[in-house]
C-alpha cells in the first residue's frame, strides 16, 4: 500500500567554519566562538517528489569562569545550537495504529535554534569539608518543534509535528554537603527548581503547556570507607502541568524514592555490594499509584598480579519487580501501557585489566567477558 509505505529518507548535509579565542591565567578563564552553520535538509519519500530545507545559523558561544578565593569559583556561559528534525518528526506518512489517534510527520519542518545560558557558583571550605555548590540554566528555543493537533466532534484526533515560536526552560539546582563529625556521617542536601513553557496549537488555536517541577533529595554516606562504605538517602519529586485551553485537565504528580547503596571489602581480593530502590509514582488522573522496588547484589572476586583480574555473581531485580509502565493523560483519553521489560537475571562477569590501575597515568583498557 503506497499510502502507508514507510520507504522514507532523510539526508542532512552542513558546514560549519568557526573562529574561536581563549585566554587563561591562574584566576580566570574566558573562551569565546563564533561559528555560521549553513546546512540542507533533504527528505525524500517513495515515488514522491522531495523537499529540501536549507539554512544558515550563526553560533555564538561565551564561557567565564573566575576563582575570586582558594575553593570559591564563579562561572557564567551561553552558546547556540542548531537541532534537525529527526525522521519520525519529517516521514508524512499516517500511522493509523489507533484509529482515534492518527499520527503523521512533516516534512516542511525547520531546525531548531537553541539559546542556552547560565550562571554556577561554588563554594568549598578545605578545613570543614562544607561546599555548597548553585547553578541556575535557561534554555530559549526558536522553531521548537512540538505536536499539533485537531480534534473533531467524535474527539478523534490527529497529530502531526510543526514549528512554533518560542520555548523556554529554566531550572535551578542547589546542593549542600557537610560533615556529622560527632556521627561519623556526611549529609548531602539537594534542592531543584524547574520551569518549562511550551506552546502545543490545538484546532488552530495556541495551547500554552506551563510545568513546575519541585523536587529534594537527602544523602547520608558514612566517612570511614577503608572498607566498608554506606549510603542511605530519600527523593521527592512534584510536578504541576497548567494548560490555558481546558484548565480541567490540569494535572499534579509526584514520585516518592528510597535508595541505599552498601559496600563491603573486607580483603584486596573480596568485594560486596548492595543496592536498593524504591519509587513511588502517583498522578491524580490515575486511582492507583505504582510502587517498584528494585534490588542487585554482587560479590567479586579479585586474583592475579595487582589484581588484575576479577570475577563477580550480580543479581538483578532480586524481588522480580521490575515494570514497564507508561502512563499517560491527553485532551481526550487517559492511556495506561504495560510492556513486557528483563526482570530477575543473574549474570557472571570476568574482567582482566591490560595495565595496573594508575601506574602509567594512561587510560585502561579492559577485556570483558560476560555470560548470562
Amino acid at each position: 500500500n503506497d499510502s502507508l509505505s514507510v520507504d522514507f529518507r532523510r539526508n542532512v548535509f552542513y558546514t560549519r567554519p568557526a573562529i574561536s579565542i581563549e585566554k587563561n591565567n591562574d584566576k580566570t578563564r574566558f573562551s569565546a566562538a563564533l561559528a555560521l552553520e549553513n546546512g540542507t535538509i533533504n527528505s525524500n519519500l517513495v515515488n514522491t517528489q522531495g523537499v529540501s530545507t536549507t539554512y544558515n545559523i550563526l553560533l555564538p558561544r561565551l564561557r567565564w569562569e573566575y576563582e575570586y578565593m582558594q575553593g570559591k569559583r564563579i562561572g557564567m556561559r551561553y552558546e547556540s545550537s542548531v537541532n534537525s528534525p529527526n525522521i519520525s518528526e519529517l516521514q508524512p506518512v499516517v500511522n493509523n495504529a489507533n484509529p482515534l489517534s492518527l499520527f503523521s510527520g512533516n516534512q516542511f519542518l525547520r531546525p531548531e535554534q537553541l539559546h542556552t545560558g547560565g550562571i554556577n557558583w561554588l563554594w568549598f571550605d578545605q578545613f570543614s569539608f562544607t561546599s555548597i555548590f548553585a547553578n541556575l540554566s535557561g534554555t530559549y528555543t526558536h522553531d521548537k518543534i512540538n505536536m499539533a493537533r485537531s480534534v473533531d466532534q467524535n474527539l478523534a484526533q490527529r497529530i502531526t509535528y510543526v514549528n512554533v515560536d518560542d520555548d523556554y526552560r529554566a531550572e535551578l539546582d542547589v546542593n549542600f554537603s557537610t560533615p556529622i563529625r560527632k556521627l561519623g556521617l556526611m549529609i548531602e542536601l539537594g534542592f531543584n527548581e524547574a520551569y518549562n513553557r511550551s506552546l502545543t496549537p490545538v484546532n488552530g488555536l495556541t495551547n500554552i503547556n506551563t510545568n513546575y517541577t519541585h523536587g529534594a533529595e537527602l544523602t547520608l554516606k558514612n566517612r570511614n570507607t577503608d572498607k566498608i562504605s554506606a549510603s542511605v538517602g530519600a527523593l521527592v519529586k512534584y510536578t504541576e502541568a497548567q494548560y490555558s485551553i481546558q484548565a480541567d485537565l490540569n494535572n499534579k504528580y509526584y514520585s516518592i524514592g528510597l535508595f541505599t547503596d552498601l559496600n563491603y571489602t573486607p580483603t584486596d581480593h573480596w568485594n560486596f555490594s548492595f543496592t536498593a530502590d524504591v519509587s513511588r509514582y502517583q498522578s491524580q488522573s490515575f486511582s492507583n499509584a505504582v510502587s517498584i522496588p528494585l534490588l542487585q547484589a554482587e560479590v567479586s572476586r579479585f586474583f592475579m598480579k595487582a589484581n588484575r583480574a576479577s570475577v563477580s555473581l550480580k543479581a538483578f531485580d532480586i524481588l522480580n519487580q521490575n515494570s514497564g509502565i507508561q502512563r499517560v493523560s491527553e485532551l481526550n483519553y487517559l492511556q495506561e501501557t504495560r510492556s513486557n521489560i528483563i526482570g530477575r537475571y543473574v549474570m557472571i562477569s570476568l574482567k582482566y585489566k591490560l595495565s595496573k590501575l594508575g601506574s602509567s597515568g594512561g587510560p585502561n583498557v579492559k577485556i570483558d567477558i560476560k555470560n548470562r
